[in-house]
């Protein structure tokens, strides 16, 4: 029987993020599978507008932030206030509180809603104005990452934010996460509220290139870099001295991070922009190996290693804290005997996904 869903996110179809995917492509396969789905999201631009009309979607919206308009500048002082407030009040995502539990209010009758975060502040709105058996008989949060829990951080929240992500976990009725490893970084209270859904791709509109082997050895990684979480400065200075011709191509926005060794590596290093999830798959099919940047196995499981997986190629999974040289020097020579294995690789088809977000509904 056909379910009325609604889908609360503010990242949505074009935008380029895990957070996007994860909306985007459960509501096309809740479509698909004959399901009503409309998708709250922030002001829609013309190209959402026709993607949604396109995929039989409905789309609605809570309106533009205008928070980010605040304090505009690279003055010192603007700078520092807009931290300080960003640290002490979710500034300025926590708009998005106001903006979702204003738009909600309208919404009535439906089966399932599923509010996405990050942000969290888009959770937040839908607790104050959710209630149950009027929105939704049924609402699950979707939590990529923890909150009050997040590991990898420079700062920790406030204690006090603490009350707020707690009321709004006593509202919901399950909190999505991508791993059940990752109970430990939630409350316990509400770990009987915690299932596991995994981040959800479909495999089959995923177009490769016909591999072969190239004349120089290519590899790749794409993502977020940093110096705290996945620091690839390990690696770059292995490959300064490596004696032999190669490519390493780095699809990134944290281009800061790996710039001074462009020079270094003398063109062997290609720092290259993000592009569009689909193209990126294509051409990542084309090099030898893909690889991986590994930090907290605890807090975080990256889209990214669901995407090498479909993709085929070997990955090279390498950890800051236990460097291991030698395993790349094999990669190198094309033995990928250690190559990371992403397991149950089936569980990541968007078909189950879907599934298991509307077996909940039961």
């Amino acid at each position: 029987m056909a379910k009325k869903i609604l889908l609360v996110t503010a990242a949505f179809y074009p935008e380029n993020s895990p957070r996007s995917f994860r909306a985007t492509e459960l509501a096309l396969e809740l479509v698909k599978q004959g399901n009503f789905v409309k998708i709250l999201t922030q002001k829609p631009s013309s190209d959402t507008i026709q993607f949604a009309k396109k995929n039989n979607l409905s789309i609605g919206s809570f309106g533009s932030r205008q928070f980010d308009n605040f304090l505009l500048g690279n003055s010192f002082w603007k700078r520092a206030i807009r931290k300080i407030l960003g640290l002490l009040f979710e500034f300025p995502d926590i708009e998005y509180f106001f903006l979702v539990r204003k738009a909600l209010k309208f919404e009535i009758g439906y089966d399932l809603m599923t509010s996405f975060s990050v942000p969290y502040p888009v959770h937040w709105g839908c607790a104050y104005s959710w209630k149950k058996g009027h929105t939704s008989n049924l609402w699950i949060a979707d939590c990529g990452d923890p909150y009050m829990g997040v590991k990898y951080e420079k700062f920790k929240k406030p204690f006090y934010m603490a009350f707020v992500e707690k009321w709004m976990f006593r509202k919901v009725d399950f909190i999505a996460i991508t791993r059940i490893s990752f109970l430990g970084n939630y409350y316990k209270e509400f770990w009987p509220k915690i299932i596991e859904i995994p981040q959800g791709f479909n495999f089959e509109s995923v177009e490769k290139a016909k591999y072969t082997k190239n004349e120089k050895v290519t590899f790749a990684f794409a993502g977020t870099l940093s110096l705290q979480i996945r620091n690839p400065s390990k690696l770059l200075d292995y490959l300064i001295d490596l004696g032999i011709d190669f490519e390493f191509l780095v699809y990134t926005r944290t281009k800061e991070i790996v710039l001074p060794y462009e020079e270094k590596l003398s063109g062997k290093l290609k720092i290259l922009e993000i592009i569009p999830r689909d193209k990126l798959i294509y051409e990542l099919s084309k090099v030898d190996f893909l690889v991986n940047f590994e930090f907290d196995p605890l807090t975080q499981s990256p889209s990214k290693l669901i995407d090498y997986a479909i993709i085929g190629r070997p990955i090279l999974s390498l950890s800051y804290s236990n460097f291991d040289p030698t395993v790349i020097d094999e990669f190198i020579k094309g033995d990928y005997s250690k190559a990371f294995n992403v397991e149950n690789v089936e569980q990541y088809r968007i078909e189950n996904v879907a599934k298991k977000f509307l077996s909940l509904i039961h």
